[in-house]
C-alpha cells in the first residue's frame, strides 16, 4: 500500500540478498537496486560480490561471505516508508527505474510507426550501412564504422528493425539519453546518461540445421551447420557484465517487441545508476588504496627519519668517544714529555706533535660544534 511502513531485519535482509538476485528482490520493496544496497550498507550486511550469480549458475561452490556481529549500539532494524506506483499491467516486464529521475517519464507503451517516418540521422547513416550490403558470418547484413548503429538482421528484417530503432533513439533523446555510436569490427551504439555508457544492439535469432551436401562436395571443407532466418528480432544491452537482472528481450507468441521499447529504456536507466554506484564504489576503492598508500608512506619515511637519527647519534657518541680517548692519551704524553730533558729541537718537535694531535680530537669531538638538539638555532 501506498505509504505503507517497511522493516528490514538484518539477518532477514542478508539470507535474501543471498537466495535472489538484487535486482529481482529490490521491487519487492518498492526500491532500485542502488537503493536496496544502501540499505544493506546501513545495516552492514554484506552482498555478493560481482560473478557470485553467474558462477553459481554454473554449479560452482561459491562459499557466501559471513555476517559479522555489529558494534554495540547499532541498531539491527532499519525502517523505510514504501512508495507504491501502482499495479503493473498483465505481462508487462516489472522495472525499478524511478521516473522521477528521468528527463520526463517513459511510457511503458510506445508506439511503433507501421513504416519509417522522419528517421533519426543515426537511422538515416545505420540504413544507407546496411545497403551496402556488409554482411556477418550467418549471413546477416551487419553495421560498421562509426556512426551505425549495431544491428544484424537478413534483407527480409530490415525494414522492421530500422523502425524499431528509429523509435528506440527518438524516445531515449525524449527521456533524457543521448546515443553514441563507436567504429569497431562492428558498429557499436551507446544509451549515455549522466556519464555513463550502456552498449546495445539489435539482432535477429537465426534458426540452424545440419549441413546437406547437395551434389558433389568434399566433406573436409563443408560446414557443420546451415543457418536461416526466423524473422525474431532481439534487443539487448551488451558488455554489462556486472548488471544482473534481465539484460534481453525478444519477439515472443505473446508480446512483439515493438511493444518493450518503453520497458527497455527504463531498466537501461536503472542499469545506469548501477553502473555509476559501481563507478562511484570503484573511486571510492582506489581513493582507500591511495590514502593508505600516502599513509604507509609516511609511516616508511618515519622510520627512515628515525634510523637516521639513531645512526647520527651512535656515530656522534663514538666520536665523542674517541675524542675523549685521544684528549686523555695526548695529555698523558705531555705529562711525560714535561719530565724528560729535551734539546731544543726535540721540544719543538713535541710541541708541533702535541699541537696537531690536540686539533685532531677536537676536530673529531662532535660537541666542538655545540649541542645536536640545538644546531641551527639562535
Amino acid at each position: 500500500m501506498p505509504g505503507s511502513r517497511i522493516e528490514f531485519h538484518r539477518e532477514q535482509l542478508y539470507e535474501e540478498v543471498w537466495t535472489t538476485p538484487i535486482s529481482r528482490l529490490a521491487p519487492k520493496y518498492g526500491l532500485s537496486d542502488v537503493g536496496l544496497r544502501k540499505i544493506c550498507d546501513r545495516l552492514s550486511v554484506p552482498a555478493p560480490p560481482r560473478g557470485y550469480w553467474t558462477r553459481l549458475r554454473h554449479g560452482y561452490d561459491v562459499p557466501r561471505t559471513p555476517l559479522r556481529r555489529l558494534k554495540k549500539g547499532i541498531p539491527e532494524t532499519y525502517t523505510r516508508t514504501s512508495i507504491s506506483h501502482g499495479p503493473k499491467e498483465d505481462g508487462a516486464e516489472k522495472t525499478t527505474a524511478n521516473p522521477d529521475k528521468l528527463t520526463r517519464k517513459i511510457p511503458r507503451e510506445i508506439l511503433v510507426p507501421s513504416r519509417l517516418y522522419n528517421p533519426h540521422h543515426l537511422v538515416v547513416q545505420t540504413r544507407e550501412a546496411l545497403r551496402k550490403g556488409v554482411k556477418d558470418p550467418y549471413d546477416r547484413f551487419h553495421t560498421r564504422g562509426g556512426g551505425h548503429l549495431d544491428v544484424s538482421v537478413h534483407a527480409s528484417s530490415m525494414d522492421r528493425a530500422l523502425r524499431i530503432l528509429n523509435t528506440l533513439v527518438k524516445e531515449a533523446e525524449r527521456s533524457g539519453f543521448s546515443v553514441g555510436t563507436r567504429a569497431g569490427r562492428y558498429a557499436e551504439s551507446y544509451l549515455v546518461m549522466e556519464g555513463e555508457q550502456l552498449q546495445f544492439g539489435l539482432s535477429e535469432r537465426l534458426r540452424r540445421e545440419k549441413h546437406k551436401p547437395k551434389g558433389l562436395t568434399r566433406p573436409w571443407s563443408d560446414p557443420t551447420w546451415d543457418y536461416f532466418p526466423t524473422g525474431v528480432l532481439r534487443l539487448g544491452f551488451k558488455k554489462c557484465y556486472t548488471c544482473e537482472g534481465r539484460k534481453r528481450w525478444s519477439d515472443t507468441r505473446n508480446q512483439r517487441l515493438e511493444e518493450v521499447i518503453g520497458v527497455f529504456l527504463s531498466r537501461a536507466f536503472d542499469l545506469i545508476q548501477v553502473l555509476k554506484e559501481e563507478r562511484r564504489q570503484v573511486r571510492e576503492a582506489h581513493r582507500r588504496r591511495e590514502e593508505e598508500a600516502r599513509r604507509q608512506r609516511e609511516v616508511e619515511e618515519l622510520r627512515k627519519a628515525e634510523e637516521r637519527r639513531r645512526r647520527a647519534l651512535e656515530h656522534q657518541a663514538g666520536q665523542w668517544a674517541q675524542s675523549r680517548t685521544l684528549a686523555a692519551y695526548i695529555a698523558e704524553v705531555e705529562r711525560q714529555v714535561s719530565g724528560l730533558k729535551l734539546t731544543a729541537e726535540q721540544r719543538q718537535e713535541s710541541e708541533a706533535w702535541l699541537t696537531w694531535a690536540r686539533t685532531h680530537a677536537d676536530r673529531l669531538n662532535p660537541l666542538r660544534a655545540g649541542l645536536p638538539f640545538l644546531k641551527g638555532k639562535h
